[in-house]
Protein backbone atom coordinates (compact mmCIF):
# COMPACT_ATOMS: atom_id res chain seq x y z
CA UNK A 1 0.00 0.00 0.00
CA UNK A 2 1.17 3.61 -1.17
CA UNK A 3 0.23 6.76 1.17
CA UNK A 4 1.22 9.17 -0.79
CA UNK A 5 1.87 12.96 0.63
CA UNK A 6 -0.23 16.03 0.45
CA UNK A 7 1.47 18.06 -2.45
CA UNK A 8 2.91 21.41 -1.17
CA UNK A 9 1.87 23.99 -3.68
CA UNK A 10 1.97 26.61 -1.12
CA UNK A 11 3.19 30.32 -2.21
CA UNK A 12 4.58 30.86 0.96
CA UNK A 13 5.65 28.67 3.90
CA UNK A 14 3.35 30.52 5.81
CA UNK A 15 0.25 28.75 5.05
CA UNK A 16 2.31 25.25 5.75
CA UNK A 17 1.17 23.19 8.53
CA UNK A 18 2.46 21.25 10.82
CA UNK A 19 0.17 18.60 10.08
CA UNK A 20 1.07 18.79 6.62
CA UNK A 21 4.33 17.89 7.28
CA UNK A 22 3.83 15.18 9.41
CA UNK A 23 1.80 14.24 6.42
CA UNK A 24 4.73 14.57 4.36
CA UNK A 25 6.66 12.24 6.41
CA UNK A 26 4.11 9.37 6.55
CA UNK A 27 4.19 9.71 2.94
CA UNK A 28 8.03 9.73 2.48
CA UNK A 29 8.27 6.64 5.09
CA UNK A 30 6.00 4.74 3.07
CA UNK A 31 6.42 5.17 -0.57
CA UNK A 32 6.80 9.12 -0.95
CA UNK A 33 4.44 11.44 -2.43
CA UNK A 34 2.45 10.81 -5.49
CA UNK A 35 2.56 13.08 -8.54
CA UNK A 36 0.19 16.09 -8.00
CA UNK A 37 -2.70 16.16 -9.69
CA UNK A 38 -2.17 18.44 -13.07
CA UNK A 39 -3.77 17.48 -16.38
CA UNK A 40 -3.43 19.49 -19.23
CA UNK A 41 -6.21 19.65 -22.19
CA UNK A 42 -4.82 18.19 -24.66
CA UNK A 43 -5.92 19.90 -28.03
CA UNK A 44 -7.70 18.72 -30.69
CA UNK A 45 -6.63 17.58 -33.63
CA UNK A 46 -7.00 19.19 -36.48
CA UNK A 47 -9.49 18.54 -39.00
CA UNK A 48 -11.53 19.77 -42.31
CA UNK A 49 -14.54 18.20 -42.24
CA UNK A 50 -17.18 18.28 -45.39
CA UNK A 51 -19.61 16.11 -44.23
CA UNK A 52 -21.26 16.01 -40.66
CA UNK A 53 -18.96 14.94 -37.95
CA UNK A 54 -19.48 12.65 -34.65
CA UNK A 55 -18.40 14.52 -31.66
CA UNK A 56 -15.29 14.92 -31.09
CA UNK A 57 -13.55 12.81 -28.31
CA UNK A 58 -12.77 14.52 -24.92
CA UNK A 59 -9.84 15.74 -23.70
CA UNK A 60 -7.67 13.20 -22.08
CA UNK A 61 -7.60 12.49 -18.55
CA UNK A 62 -4.41 11.83 -16.85
CA UNK A 63 -4.52 8.38 -17.02
CA UNK A 64 -5.42 8.17 -20.84
CA UNK A 65 -2.48 10.93 -21.67
CA UNK A 66 0.05 8.07 -22.50
CA UNK A 67 -2.43 6.65 -24.92
CA UNK A 68 -2.37 8.21 -28.56
CA UNK A 69 -5.58 10.17 -29.47
CA UNK A 70 -8.58 8.77 -31.39
CA UNK A 71 -9.90 10.54 -34.16
CA UNK A 72 -13.98 9.41 -34.98
CA UNK A 73 -14.33 12.10 -37.50
CA UNK A 74 -15.45 12.17 -41.08
CA UNK A 75 -12.79 13.36 -43.35
CA UNK A 76 -13.87 12.90 -47.23
CA UNK A 77 -11.40 13.34 -49.79
CA UNK A 78 -12.66 15.13 -52.65
CA UNK A 79 -11.20 16.31 -55.97
CA UNK A 80 -12.61 15.66 -59.19
CA UNK A 81 -15.81 13.80 -60.50
CA UNK A 82 -17.06 12.43 -63.64
CA UNK A 83 -12.87 11.79 -64.85
CA UNK A 84 -11.43 8.50 -65.67
CA UNK A 85 -11.68 6.48 -62.77
CA UNK A 86 -7.91 5.80 -61.51
CA UNK A 87 -6.68 1.91 -62.36
CA UNK A 88 -7.29 -0.55 -59.90
CA UNK A 89 -3.70 -0.57 -57.66
CA UNK A 90 -2.71 -2.74 -55.06
CA UNK A 91 -3.71 -2.50 -51.64
CA UNK A 92 -6.91 -1.62 -49.84
CA UNK A 93 -8.86 1.82 -50.79
CA UNK A 94 -9.28 3.84 -47.64
CA UNK A 95 -10.59 7.09 -47.08
CA UNK A 96 -9.51 10.19 -45.85
CA UNK A 97 -10.83 9.78 -42.57
CA UNK A 98 -9.23 6.45 -42.58
CA UNK A 99 -6.26 7.41 -43.65
CA UNK A 100 -6.10 10.65 -40.62
CA UNK A 101 -7.10 7.75 -38.09
CA UNK A 102 -4.43 5.42 -38.70
CA UNK A 103 -1.81 8.42 -39.26
CA UNK A 104 -2.63 9.35 -34.89
CA UNK A 105 -2.33 5.46 -34.99
CA UNK A 106 0.21 4.67 -36.26
CA UNK A 107 2.57 7.28 -37.04
CA UNK A 108 6.29 6.71 -35.24
CA UNK A 109 6.49 10.28 -35.32
CA UNK A 110 3.49 10.87 -33.51
CA UNK A 111 4.06 7.91 -31.00
CA UNK A 112 7.76 9.59 -30.57
CA UNK A 113 6.19 12.77 -29.89
CA UNK A 114 3.97 11.37 -27.44
CA UNK A 115 6.64 9.68 -25.32
CA UNK A 116 7.70 13.79 -24.71
CA UNK A 117 4.32 13.86 -22.30
CA UNK A 118 5.51 10.80 -20.45
CA UNK A 119 8.58 12.69 -20.21
CA UNK A 120 7.64 15.83 -18.25
CA UNK A 121 5.20 13.95 -16.48
CA UNK A 122 8.02 11.95 -15.22
CA UNK A 123 9.90 15.63 -14.58
CA UNK A 124 6.84 16.54 -12.40
CA UNK A 125 6.78 13.45 -10.67
CA UNK A 126 10.23 13.78 -9.66
CA UNK A 127 9.84 17.23 -8.39
CA UNK A 128 6.93 15.87 -6.33
CA UNK A 129 9.15 13.86 -4.64
CA UNK A 130 10.32 15.07 -0.75
CA UNK A 131 13.70 14.47 -0.25
CA UNK A 132 15.01 11.25 1.59
CA UNK A 133 16.32 11.48 4.92
CA UNK A 134 19.32 10.83 6.36
CA UNK A 135 20.75 8.36 9.08
CA UNK A 136 24.11 7.94 10.52
CA UNK A 137 25.57 5.94 13.40
CA UNK A 138 28.69 6.30 14.77
CA UNK A 139 30.60 4.52 17.81
CA UNK A 140 33.19 6.51 19.53
CA UNK A 141 35.04 6.80 23.09
CA UNK A 142 36.14 3.16 22.50
CA UNK A 143 39.39 1.27 24.08
CA UNK A 144 43.06 1.52 22.17
CA UNK A 145 45.56 0.42 24.00
CA UNK A 146 44.39 -1.05 27.08
CA UNK A 147 40.56 -1.88 28.58
CA UNK A 148 38.36 0.52 30.41
CA UNK A 149 37.69 -0.01 34.06
CA UNK A 150 36.54 1.28 37.39
CA UNK A 151 40.18 1.55 38.56
CA UNK A 152 41.27 2.95 35.38
CA UNK A 153 38.27 4.51 33.43
CA UNK A 154 38.36 6.09 29.83
CA UNK A 155 35.39 6.85 27.77
CA UNK A 156 32.99 6.12 28.25
CA UNK A 157 32.06 3.89 24.83
CA UNK A 158 29.06 5.97 23.46
CA UNK A 159 26.59 4.54 20.46
CA UNK A 160 25.64 8.05 18.43
CA UNK A 161 22.27 7.93 16.01
CA UNK A 162 21.49 10.62 13.96
CA UNK A 163 18.58 11.25 11.96
CA UNK A 164 18.45 14.39 9.50
CA UNK A 165 15.71 15.47 7.48
CA UNK A 166 15.90 18.91 5.02
CA UNK A 167 13.17 20.94 5.60
CA UNK A 168 14.51 23.56 3.57
CA UNK A 169 12.21 22.82 0.45
CA UNK A 170 9.44 23.74 2.76
CA UNK A 171 10.67 26.53 4.46
CA UNK A 172 11.82 28.43 1.45
CA UNK A 173 9.50 27.19 -1.32
CA UNK A 174 11.74 24.94 -3.03
CA UNK A 175 9.33 22.16 -3.96
CA UNK A 176 6.78 24.67 -4.14
CA UNK A 177 8.62 26.16 -6.69
CA UNK A 178 10.29 23.18 -8.73
CA UNK A 179 6.77 21.22 -8.98
CA UNK A 180 5.19 24.58 -10.90
CA UNK A 181 8.14 24.85 -12.87
CA UNK A 182 7.54 20.87 -13.51
CA UNK A 183 4.09 21.83 -14.13
CA UNK A 184 4.79 24.45 -17.11
CA UNK A 185 6.70 21.32 -18.78
CA UNK A 186 3.87 19.43 -19.14
CA UNK A 187 1.99 22.37 -20.31
CA UNK A 188 4.66 22.97 -22.86
CA UNK A 189 4.95 19.58 -24.36
CA UNK A 190 1.58 19.01 -24.15
CA UNK A 191 1.01 22.01 -26.76
CA UNK A 192 4.30 21.04 -28.70
CA UNK A 193 2.52 17.32 -29.19
CA UNK A 194 -0.76 18.85 -30.33
CA UNK A 195 1.08 20.82 -32.62
CA UNK A 196 2.89 18.07 -34.00
CA UNK A 197 -0.41 16.07 -34.31
CA UNK A 198 -1.52 19.37 -36.29
CA UNK A 199 1.50 18.70 -38.79
CA UNK A 200 1.11 14.87 -39.25
CA UNK A 201 -2.50 15.23 -39.86
CA UNK A 202 -1.45 18.28 -42.48
CA UNK A 203 0.87 16.20 -44.35
CA UNK A 204 -1.09 13.04 -44.32
CA UNK A 205 -3.94 14.77 -45.98
CA UNK A 206 -1.42 16.40 -48.16
CA UNK A 207 0.43 13.05 -49.36
CA UNK A 208 -3.68 12.00 -49.87
CA UNK A 209 -4.77 14.50 -52.19
CA UNK A 210 -1.36 14.16 -53.79
CA UNK A 211 -1.89 10.48 -54.23
CA UNK A 212 -5.31 10.37 -55.66
CA UNK A 213 -4.01 13.77 -57.95
CA UNK A 214 -1.31 11.21 -59.42
CA UNK A 215 -3.74 8.57 -60.28
CA UNK A 216 -6.33 10.67 -61.50
CA UNK A 217 -3.24 12.12 -64.01
CA UNK A 218 -2.30 8.25 -64.63
CA UNK A 219 -5.94 7.72 -65.09
CA UNK A 220 -5.77 10.37 -68.38
CA UNK A 221 -2.70 9.41 -69.44
CA UNK A 222 -3.51 5.75 -70.10
CA UNK A 223 -6.90 6.92 -71.69
CA UNK A 224 -5.20 9.01 -74.26
CA UNK A 225 -2.61 6.32 -74.91
CA UNK A 226 -6.12 4.17 -75.39
CA UNK A 227 -7.35 6.45 -77.95
CA UNK A 228 -3.77 7.07 -79.79
CA UNK A 229 -3.87 3.62 -80.22
CA UNK A 230 -7.12 4.00 -81.83
CA UNK A 231 -6.74 6.29 -83.96
CA UNK A 232 -2.89 4.51 -84.91
CA UNK A 233 -4.94 1.67 -85.72
CA UNK A 234 -7.54 3.90 -88.02
CA UNK A 235 -4.28 5.72 -89.67
CA UNK A 236 -2.78 2.33 -90.65
CA UNK A 237 -6.16 1.14 -92.42
CA UNK A 238 -6.32 4.54 -94.27
CA UNK A 239 -2.75 4.25 -95.28
CA UNK A 240 -3.28 0.82 -96.63
CA UNK A 241 -6.40 1.90 -99.07
CA UNK A 242 -4.45 4.86 -99.82
CA UNK A 243 -6.63 7.51 -98.55
CA UNK A 244 -3.74 8.96 -96.31
CA UNK A 245 -0.42 9.73 -96.77
CA UNK A 246 2.27 7.76 -95.14
CA UNK A 247 3.62 10.91 -93.19
CA UNK A 248 0.88 10.30 -91.06
CA UNK A 249 1.41 7.04 -89.91
CA UNK A 250 4.85 8.23 -88.85
CA UNK A 251 2.93 11.32 -86.97
CA UNK A 252 0.94 9.28 -85.03
CA UNK A 253 3.56 6.70 -83.86
CA UNK A 254 5.51 9.32 -82.60
CA UNK A 255 2.49 10.31 -80.90
CA UNK A 256 1.99 7.10 -79.77
CA UNK A 257 5.82 7.03 -78.71
CA UNK A 258 4.77 10.21 -76.39
CA UNK A 259 1.92 9.09 -75.00
CA UNK A 260 3.34 5.79 -73.61
CA UNK A 261 6.42 7.79 -72.28
CA UNK A 262 3.65 9.76 -69.98
CA UNK A 263 2.15 6.60 -68.99
CA UNK A 264 5.58 5.42 -67.71
CA UNK A 265 6.21 9.11 -65.56
CA UNK A 266 2.83 9.14 -64.34
CA UNK A 267 3.04 5.39 -63.06
CA UNK A 268 6.21 6.59 -61.08
CA UNK A 269 4.87 9.40 -59.61
CA UNK A 270 2.09 7.10 -58.37
CA UNK A 271 4.89 4.82 -56.67
CA UNK A 272 6.45 8.23 -55.25
CA UNK A 273 3.06 9.63 -53.81
CA UNK A 274 2.44 6.15 -52.48
CA UNK A 275 4.90 5.99 -50.79
CA UNK A 276 4.79 9.37 -49.55
CA UNK A 277 1.45 8.52 -48.24
CA UNK A 278 2.94 5.07 -46.12
CA UNK A 279 5.18 6.97 -44.22
CA UNK A 280 2.75 8.73 -41.93
CA UNK A 281 0.56 5.84 -41.79
CA UNK A 282 3.29 3.75 -40.40
CA UNK A 283 2.98 0.99 -42.94
CA UNK A 284 6.12 -1.30 -43.78
CA UNK A 285 7.18 -2.84 -46.82
CA UNK A 286 5.60 -6.22 -45.58
CA UNK A 287 1.81 -3.82 -45.45
CA UNK A 288 -0.26 -3.14 -47.80
CA UNK A 289 0.49 -0.34 -50.06
CA UNK A 290 -2.46 2.29 -49.97
CA UNK A 291 -4.84 3.54 -52.34
CA UNK A 292 -7.45 6.16 -51.92
CA UNK A 293 -10.88 6.81 -53.08
CA UNK A 294 -12.29 7.75 -56.21
CA UNK A 295 -12.36 11.91 -55.41
CA UNK A 296 -15.42 13.80 -55.89
CA UNK A 297 -15.72 17.25 -57.54
CA UNK A 298 -15.81 20.57 -55.33
CA UNK A 299 -19.23 22.02 -54.60
CA UNK A 300 -19.54 25.38 -53.22
CA UNK A 301 -15.90 26.28 -52.73
CA UNK A 302 -15.41 28.48 -49.15
CA UNK A 303 -14.57 32.38 -50.28
CA UNK A 304 -11.38 33.38 -49.37
CA UNK A 305 -11.32 35.20 -46.19
CA UNK A 306 -9.63 38.32 -45.13
CA UNK A 307 -5.99 37.79 -43.88
CA UNK A 308 -6.37 39.31 -40.26
CA UNK A 309 -9.49 37.01 -39.23
CA UNK A 310 -7.51 33.75 -39.75
CA UNK A 311 -4.78 35.20 -38.10
CA UNK A 312 -7.21 36.34 -35.30
CA UNK A 313 -8.30 32.77 -34.91
CA UNK A 314 -4.63 30.99 -35.55
CA UNK A 315 -3.81 32.92 -32.23
CA UNK A 316 -6.59 31.59 -30.83
CA UNK A 317 -6.21 28.02 -31.77
CA UNK A 318 -2.81 27.04 -32.92
CA UNK A 319 -0.63 25.12 -30.52
CA UNK A 320 2.22 26.35 -31.23
CA UNK A 321 1.51 29.75 -30.70
CA UNK A 322 -0.33 28.53 -27.26
CA UNK A 323 3.19 26.85 -27.02
CA UNK A 324 5.20 29.96 -27.27
CA UNK A 325 2.90 31.77 -24.21
CA UNK A 326 3.64 28.11 -22.62
CA UNK A 327 7.86 28.50 -22.61
CA UNK A 328 7.73 31.96 -21.43
CA UNK A 329 5.98 31.23 -18.39
CA UNK A 330 7.98 27.73 -17.90
CA UNK A 331 10.97 30.01 -18.26
CA UNK A 332 9.39 32.66 -15.69
CA UNK A 333 8.98 29.47 -13.02
CA UNK A 334 12.50 28.08 -13.91
CA UNK A 335 13.78 31.39 -12.82
CA UNK A 336 11.95 31.54 -9.41
CA UNK A 337 12.68 28.27 -8.75
CA UNK A 338 16.68 29.07 -9.48
CA UNK A 339 16.16 31.92 -7.31
CA UNK A 340 14.91 29.58 -4.65
CA UNK A 341 17.68 27.48 -5.03
CA UNK A 342 20.13 29.66 -4.08
CA UNK A 343 18.22 29.81 -0.45
CA UNK A 344 21.01 27.84 2.36
CA UNK A 345 19.88 24.05 2.79
CA UNK A 346 18.11 23.71 6.01
CA UNK A 347 18.59 20.13 7.96
CA UNK A 348 17.31 19.73 11.51
CA UNK A 349 18.62 16.29 13.20
CA UNK A 350 17.34 14.36 15.74
CA UNK A 351 20.18 12.31 17.91
CA UNK A 352 20.05 8.98 19.94
CA UNK A 353 22.97 8.86 22.28
CA UNK A 354 24.02 5.24 24.42
CA UNK A 355 26.72 5.61 26.56
CA UNK A 356 27.88 2.56 28.15
CA UNK A 357 29.57 3.20 31.57
CA UNK A 358 28.34 0.34 34.00
CA UNK A 359 31.48 -1.27 33.83
CA UNK A 360 33.90 1.98 33.04
CA UNK A 361 32.38 4.05 35.50
CA UNK A 362 30.11 1.74 37.86
CA UNK A 363 26.91 3.39 36.97
CA UNK A 364 24.27 2.34 34.41
CA UNK A 365 24.02 2.69 31.25
CA UNK A 366 22.23 5.48 30.14
CA UNK A 367 20.37 6.91 27.20
CA UNK A 368 19.53 10.30 26.36
CA UNK A 369 18.94 12.20 22.99
CA UNK A 370 20.08 15.79 21.12
CA UNK A 371 18.43 17.99 18.87
CA UNK A 372 20.35 20.40 16.41
CA UNK A 373 20.35 22.04 12.69
CA UNK A 374 22.53 22.38 10.37
CA UNK A 375 22.29 25.03 8.13
CA UNK A 376 24.34 26.19 4.63
CA UNK A 377 25.99 29.61 4.63
CA UNK A 378 25.35 30.83 1.02
CA UNK A 379 28.07 33.26 1.38
CA UNK A 380 30.19 32.45 -2.05
CA UNK A 381 27.54 30.40 -3.85
CA UNK A 382 23.94 31.52 -3.97
CA UNK A 383 23.51 29.59 -7.56
CA UNK A 384 24.33 33.42 -9.30
CA UNK A 385 25.11 31.46 -12.51
CA UNK A 386 22.14 29.61 -13.41
CA UNK A 387 20.15 32.33 -12.01
CA UNK A 388 21.71 34.53 -14.85
CA UNK A 389 21.20 31.36 -17.00
CA UNK A 390 17.49 31.55 -16.25
CA UNK A 391 16.78 35.19 -17.06
CA UNK A 392 18.70 34.42 -20.22
CA UNK A 393 16.72 31.76 -20.97
CA UNK A 394 13.18 33.75 -20.33
CA UNK A 395 14.71 36.80 -22.41
CA UNK A 396 14.98 34.27 -25.26
CA UNK A 397 11.98 32.59 -25.05
CA UNK A 398 10.60 36.00 -25.13
CA UNK A 399 12.65 37.29 -28.50
CA UNK A 400 12.61 33.40 -30.03
CA UNK A 401 8.44 34.33 -29.64
CA UNK A 402 8.21 37.88 -31.46
CA UNK A 403 10.79 36.01 -34.35
CA UNK A 404 8.35 33.01 -34.47
CA UNK A 405 4.91 35.21 -34.54
CA UNK A 406 6.57 37.01 -37.13
CA UNK A 407 7.30 33.62 -39.46
CA UNK A 408 3.76 32.40 -38.69
CA UNK A 409 2.22 35.66 -39.86
CA UNK A 410 4.14 35.89 -43.09
CA UNK A 411 3.12 31.52 -43.24
CA UNK A 412 -0.53 32.50 -42.63
CA UNK A 413 0.00 35.49 -45.46
CA UNK A 414 0.86 32.89 -47.76
CA UNK A 415 -1.54 30.46 -46.86
CA UNK A 416 -4.27 32.65 -47.75
CA UNK A 417 -2.92 34.10 -50.84
CA UNK A 418 -2.61 30.65 -52.39
CA UNK A 419 -5.96 29.44 -51.20
CA UNK A 420 -7.09 32.88 -53.11
CA UNK A 421 -5.60 31.30 -56.38
CA UNK A 422 -6.67 27.95 -55.49
CA UNK A 423 -10.27 29.49 -55.25
CA UNK A 424 -10.08 31.61 -58.67
CA UNK A 425 -9.03 29.04 -60.39
CA UNK A 426 -11.59 26.49 -59.21
CA UNK A 427 -14.70 28.70 -60.29
CA UNK A 428 -12.77 29.67 -63.55
CA UNK A 429 -12.46 25.88 -64.60
CA UNK A 430 -16.14 23.89 -64.45
CA UNK A 431 -16.32 20.10 -65.45
CA UNK A 432 -18.60 21.41 -68.55
CA UNK A 433 -15.15 22.32 -70.07
CA UNK A 434 -14.06 19.28 -69.50
CA UNK A 435 -16.84 17.27 -70.64
CA UNK A 436 -17.52 19.50 -73.91
CA UNK A 437 -13.39 18.79 -74.57
CA UNK A 438 -13.98 15.22 -74.99
CA UNK A 439 -17.04 15.33 -76.35
CA UNK A 440 -15.23 17.48 -79.47
CA UNK A 441 -12.29 15.02 -79.14
CA UNK A 442 -14.98 11.77 -79.58
CA UNK A 443 -16.32 13.41 -81.95
CA UNK A 444 -13.14 14.77 -83.97
CA UNK A 445 -12.34 10.71 -83.63
CA UNK A 446 -15.30 9.60 -85.29
CA UNK A 447 -15.17 11.92 -88.45
CA UNK A 448 -11.78 11.13 -88.87
CA UNK A 449 -12.54 7.70 -89.00
CA UNK A 450 -15.05 8.49 -91.92
CA UNK A 451 -12.48 10.42 -93.77
CA UNK A 452 -14.01 13.86 -93.27
CA UNK A 453 -11.40 15.52 -90.42
CA UNK A 454 -7.33 15.59 -91.09
CA UNK A 455 -5.37 13.85 -88.15
CA UNK A 456 -3.97 16.91 -87.56
CA UNK A 457 -7.13 18.16 -86.11
CA UNK A 458 -8.14 14.91 -84.12
CA UNK A 459 -5.02 15.13 -82.44
CA UNK A 460 -5.38 19.04 -81.27
CA UNK A 461 -8.79 17.78 -80.18
CA UNK A 462 -7.14 14.90 -78.42
CA UNK A 463 -4.00 17.41 -76.33
CA UNK A 464 -7.57 19.63 -75.91
CA UNK A 465 -8.88 17.58 -73.45
CA UNK A 466 -6.26 15.95 -72.11
CA UNK A 467 -4.83 19.67 -71.01
CA UNK A 468 -8.32 20.37 -69.38
CA UNK A 469 -8.68 17.31 -67.55
CA UNK A 470 -4.95 17.70 -66.27
CA UNK A 471 -6.07 21.15 -65.17
CA UNK A 472 -9.02 20.47 -63.87
CA UNK A 473 -7.58 17.56 -61.92
CA UNK A 474 -4.77 19.93 -60.83
CA UNK A 475 -6.74 23.02 -59.52
CA UNK A 476 -9.46 21.34 -58.18
CA UNK A 477 -7.03 19.05 -56.05
CA UNK A 478 -4.99 22.61 -55.51
CA UNK A 479 -8.10 23.97 -53.32
CA UNK A 480 -8.86 20.86 -51.35
CA UNK A 481 -5.28 21.12 -50.46
CA UNK A 482 -5.28 24.86 -50.30
CA UNK A 483 -8.22 24.79 -47.80
CA UNK A 484 -6.54 22.22 -45.51
CA UNK A 485 -3.10 24.17 -45.08
CA UNK A 486 -5.96 27.18 -44.56
CA UNK A 487 -7.75 25.23 -41.99
CA UNK A 488 -3.95 23.79 -40.35
CA UNK A 489 -2.73 27.13 -40.56
CA UNK A 490 -5.81 28.36 -38.09
CA UNK A 491 -5.84 25.60 -35.89
CA UNK A 492 -8.92 24.54 -36.27
CA UNK A 493 -11.02 23.17 -38.90
CA UNK A 494 -13.23 26.90 -39.40
CA UNK A 495 -13.37 26.98 -43.24
CA UNK A 496 -15.23 24.14 -44.86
Amino acid sequence: MTLGCLPCDLASTTRCTVGHALACLLGLGLMGCRIPNHSPPLPEPVLHETAPASPVPPAKQPSEVHSLPKVNSPYNAVIVDELPTPAEAPGSTISLAEAIRETLEADPRIRAGSETIKQAEAELWTASLLPNPELLTDISYLPLTRPFTIEKPGGPPELDIYLFFPIDWLVFGKRSAHVQSARAGVDVATAEYADLIRQRVAGTVTAYYDLAEALAKLALAREELESLKRLQAITRERVQAGRAEATEGDRIRSAVAEGQRDVRHREAAVVTERAALRAPLGRKDCDPEPNVEVAREVHDPVPPPPVEEVWQLADQHRPDILALRLRIAKAEADLRYEHKKGYPELKPRVIFIRQFQEKVEGVPDASSYALGTEVGLPIFDRNQGNVSKAESVLTQSIFTREAQLAHFRANIEEVVADYRVAYADVLANTLEEVQADRAERDKAEAAYRAGKKPLAEVLEAQHTYRDSAKRAVTEQASYWKALHRLNAAVGKPVFQ
